[in-house]
């Protein structure tokens, strides 16, 4: 809706002054797992209108403060879960627009809300919550039910003074902590048109402000799969779960006991040697539910206003409690997927799985780092190393649009851009001088969307906040040598191999210049395509300075020095083949394993594959001794570790331990661009190239990417003393084949409908077909 057409006010009970921590609820105090943090109870609100006419059409426009569940007449209102989303709540709040025509009846109806915390005023990250929360002091509710009648008239209910509220079964309420939810308390037929709420109270009402109120353009975090348990552990007075999986989202039970009976629920992403949940590594994270029972039959309940980071469910207090059934709802934002993988060997196809299941985990409100521990925040480190993996398996161009929003509301008006979005000041301000690889997502990400979508008009609505980064970069760093810049959290988490940090931060600005330039170019703007190649150049000479040696080797000779180098293009050519072989030793003297943290492990497989060592990329995706990819899952891992050692003999320092990391997930684009070989060529993917790296080891591969004019699909395997490739290009695409020369021939089988190709017969040193829609098999005698 336009700013000028909403009516009504915020809605809310106003609180009375209370100290700085809030007492826990009665049903905590025995239960050790929950820190002394008490949260607000929910607040159910309703109103009651009357409908003397036929409707045409009815439109529920709602947004909370908080988080918020609307209905009418008892029927939920969609099924987003976590809305509206967090926010800077100052800035900008999105809200969501509901059809709700069929959902009326005529004469007496009931338009309700129940309103939680949610990152308004409750807990965010580790930081103590204090009255005031980070944005507010409580929860506020605004909607405006508009109907279009079919004698063509119109009429608005709105939030106001008409509203009525009250406390219902939902005691406490935390984003981190969990919920409590006493039965005994349920408002039975609250939400009903015939309910009498004579006993409640009137809402406290606050006039809308200037802040900004619009649409929500990400998809909603909405329950999107069910999963039940693959192992149920019962002993006294405790069920231990195992759903299989690791995930976020909430447990859903169906379950009866005698009234007050409680029985707790904690989540943890493993347990420990005595079977027990562990949950050194969640901080102030309680991550426990408590449900009452209210003694009258069998309930199926679920959190509303919480989520946990959870593989492990431990169940207590169930001595007067008959738990029927459990589940695991998995809570994500609901993304279209746009890409699917699959090949032969069991290593990797479990893998792509647990990387698929760590963006799920992590594609939230807002592009976490984790869904368990204390933390859970916008790292745009991250979000942008693992952005262009994210684009392989999902549609992210709306869900990263409205995140970039997030980067530009937290940007500083000298154009400095934090390491967090959303971001909270001054809880946060240690994180306001943005670091290097972090505040780089303020390009990279946009760069990333347009290459995906051809979108220019998203990097048009970005282009400001974008120069006015890179200008503070070019001012602090005007000979193009980024030293001294933020936090410089560096190769984050690498393995005894820091790599000068420096250098890491100078390729990184290389990388955004080049990423200007090619912007720039596509909107036409020739001057700053200019600047941007020539600040690029300085960028390269200052590096070669600096960090480059005679015999290609670098001052800082790490496996993430190297790979980044040569990633960034900071590299003279006649260098990358030497460079690439020190790259190689760097490994091998590892025994052919990783010492990459974050930054690197993004870079270092394509860095591989693309200089003519691809064996060495598969040797590392193919490793299953620590450290690889292939060790966490021998150690039964289902998502991506924040660290390689997460888990060993023992577990890592807790203090930052989580089961469920994208960022080192990054190698998923590798999966799909080098190893499947599909990969757009031209901004909006119009044409593509197909160039697999083949290894018989894996037997076979397969892949899919959505275009925006249809489905793009490779498929190779090996058989018979032959490789075979398929190819599926959609209508209004081009594709350029390359595939390996060979001892004796390649042939093009007659299966596809459309016979525009080049022969490719005897082509060394690569073979290239340049081919449009249609289906092919090509095929390589070895």
């Amino acid at each position: 809706m336009a700013p000028g057409t909403w009516h009504g006010d915020w809605i809310g009970q106003r609180l009375p002054p209370a100290p700085c921590w809030r007492p826990p609820h009665p049903a905590l105090r025995s239960d050790a797992h929950h820190n002394d943090f008490g949260g607000l109870p929910a607040l159910y609100l309703r109103r009651a209108f009357r409908l003397d006419r036929p409707v045409h059409r009815a439109r529920l426009h709602a947004t909370a403060r908080g988080l918020y569940r609307a209905s009418i007449n008892g029927v939920a209102c969609g099924r987003p879960a976590l809305t509206p989303g967090w926010t800077n709540y100052h800035r900008r709040i999105a809200y969501q627009t509901h059809d709700v025509t069929d959902l009326l009846r005529p004469g007496d109806n009931a338009l309700c809300a129940v309103l939680g915390e949610g990152w308004f005023s409750g807990r965010i990250s580790e930081h103590a919550k204090y009255p005031a929360g980070h944005y507010g002091a409580q929860p506020w509710y605004l909607c405006q039910l508009a109907l279009d009648y079919e004698d063509g008239t119109h009429e608005r209910i709105v939030s106001d003074q008409a509203w009525r509220v009250s406390h219902g079964p939902i005691a406490y309420s935390d984003l981190l902590n969990g919920e409590v939810y006493d039965a005994r308390q349920e408002l039975e037929g609250w939400d009903s048109p015939d309910y009498d709420d004579r006993s409640w109270l009137a809402v406290t009402t606050k006039p809308r402000d200037g802040t900004v109120l619009e649409p929500e353009i990400s998809p909603s975090v909405c329950v999107t799969e069910d999963i039940v348990p693959t192992v149920v552990l019962r002993s006294a007075g405790r069920l231990l779960v195992d759903f299989g999986q690791n995930l976020a989202g909430r447990v859903e039970l169906a379950l009866s006991g005698k009234s007050g009976a409680a029985v707790h629920i904690r989540h943890g992403e493993m347990v420990d040697a005595e079977g027990r949940i562990y949950a050194a590594n969640l901080g102030r994270a309680a991550q426990a539910d408590t449900y009452v029972c209210a003694g009258d039959g069998v309930r199926r309940w679920e959190p509303s206003y919480t989520i946990h980071g959870f593989r492990y469910a431990e169940l207590t207090g169930i001595e007067n409690i008959d738990i029927q059934s459990v589940s695991a709802r998995v809570l994500h934002a609901d993304l279209p997927v746009s890409g699917r993988f699959s090949c032969g060997h069991p290593l990797v196809q479990r893998l792509q799985q647990n990387i698929r299941w760590g963006l799920r985990s992590n594609l939230q409100s807002v592009p976490t780092d984790c869904p368990s521990r204390d933390e859970r925040l916008g790292w745009l480190g991250d979000a942008q190393l693992f952005a262009g993996t994210a684009a392989a398996f999902f549609d992210v161009r709306q869900y990263f649009a409205k995140w970039l929003q997030d980067i530009w509301d937290a940007q500083a008006a000298d154009g400095t851009i934090p390491d967090i979005a959303p971001f909270i000041s001054p809880a946060f301000d240690f994180f306001a001088d943005g670091a290097p690889g972090w505040a780089d997502a303020a390009v990279v990400v946009p760069w990333t969307l347009w290459r995906r979508y051809g979108d220019t008009a998203l990097i048009a609505r970005c282009w400001q906040p974008m120069m006015a980064w890179m200008d503070n970069l070019e001012r602090r760093f005007p000979d193009g040598l980024r030293r001294g810049a933020g936090n410089d959290y560096g190769d984050w988490l690498n393995l005894d191999a820091p790599t000068d940090v420096a250098l890491i931060a100078t390729s990184l600005y290389a990388q955004i210049a080049s990423m200007m330039a090619d912007m720039a170019s596509a909107l036409g703007r020739t001057a700053e395509r200019r600047r941007f190649a020539a600040c690029f150049k300085r960028i390269k000479a200052s590096f070669g300075t600096h960090f480059l040696q005679d015999d290609a080797r670098l001052t800082s000779p790490t496996q993430t020095a190297y790979a980044l180098a040569l990633s960034s293009g900071v590299v003279p050519t006649h260098k990358r083949a030497r460079m690439t072989r020190h790259l190689v030793s760097e490994i091998e003297a590892r025994g052919r394993a990783l010492s990459t943290g974050f930054i690197g492990t993004r870079y270092v497989m394509a860095a591989l594959s693309e200089n003519g060592h691809a064996d060495v990329a598969y040797d590392l995706l193919l490793r299953k001794e620590y450290p690889s990819w292939g060790y966490m899952i021998e150690q039964g891992a289902t998502t991506i570790w924040e660290r390689w050692n997460s888990y060993g003999d023992g577990f890592a320092e807790p203090g930052m331990n989580s089961f469920n990391h994208a960022a080192l997930g990054s190698v998923g684009q590798w999966l799909f661009e080098d190893v499947a070989g599909l990969r757009g060529v031209t901004p909006g993917w119009s044409e593509i190239a197909i160039r697999p790296h083949f290894d018989p080891r894996i037997d076979w591969c397969e892949a899919e990417q959505w275009t925006p004019c249809g489905p793009a699909s490779v498929r190779w395997g090996f058989s018979g003393g032959e490789l075979s490739v398929r190819v599926n290009i959609p209508a209004g695409v081009r594709a350029k084949v390359l595939l390996p020369a060979t001892r004796d021939a390649i042939r093009q089988q007659g299966d596809a409908p459309v016979a525009r190709t080049c022969s490719l017969v005897g082509r060394r040193p690569s073979t290239v077909a340049s081919i449009g829609s249609g289906y092919y098999n090509f095929m390589v005698r070895l």
